[in-house]
């Protein structure tokens, strides 16, 4: 598929400013959030959320601690979207304004195997996760990050009002808002980043 108009930039080993994300060419980012006695380096503080808003780039912010996250079920989603919303409103993202929760890695269906057993599913331990985040979110707040998998199983179940997709590229008739390209990145002031191209506006104007 051509490129989207829009293009984002997530990283994680350092910072930039809204100037040299519009210089590379890029319309905003998305960036790492957490509550603010868990910030580390690749999270987005105040100042720096403030420098990219008012230097006019979309700003939206991602949740991710390890790459299993969703393996803890509900009780891993309702924790770590407590934390995401409290980094959120440390920065002065909007209150109803979108979270990516993530998992950045492959997630198994149930399959059976020759003998009666089934394995656990870890594409239903991550919906329950998702179902975690949205209590404390709210639906219109929850964004899915993940594999086709993953973002396939949230969307046929309506957990979550974006989907931002890794890995193979979805295409931009998919109904999938946002791809992570795995075929080409980038560096920007010295920043390794990743290429998000938005192919369905998002579903607030305000995430960002």
């Amino acid at each position: 598929a051509a490129a989207a108009s829009t293009r984002l930039l997530d990283y994680s080993a350092g910072t930039l400013t809204s100037a040299q994300i519009k210089a590379a060419g890029f319309q905003g980012c998305i960036r790492y959030v957490d509550a603010p006695a868990n910030v580390g380096t690749k999270h987005v503080r105040p100042a720096e959320y403030a420098d990219l808003t008012r230097g006019g780039c979309q700003v939206g912010l991602v949740f991710e601690i390890t790459t299993t996250d969703m393996l803890g079920g509900r009780t891993a989603g309702i924790a770590n979207a407590q934390r995401a919303r409290a980094g959120a409103n440390w920065i002065g993202y909007p209150t109803d304004g979108l979270i990516f929760m993530a998992s950045d890695m492959h997630l198994t269906a149930a399959r059976r195997r020759q003998t009666v057993h089934v394995t656990t599913s870890q594409l239903q331990t991550a919906l329950a996760y998702l179902d975690g985040a949205i209590s404390v979110l709210g639906n219109a707040s929850v964004g899915v990050y993940g594999f086709t998998e993953l973002i396939a199983a949230a969307r046929a179940a309506g957990r979550g009002a974006a989907y931002w997709q890794c890995g193979v590229n979805p295409g931009s008739t998919s109904g999938v808002h946002i791809w992570q390209r795995n075929d080409t990145s980038t560096a920007v002031a010295g920043i390794s980043c990743d290429i998000n191209e938005v192919y369905v506006p998002l579903p607030s104007t305000d995430w960002f």
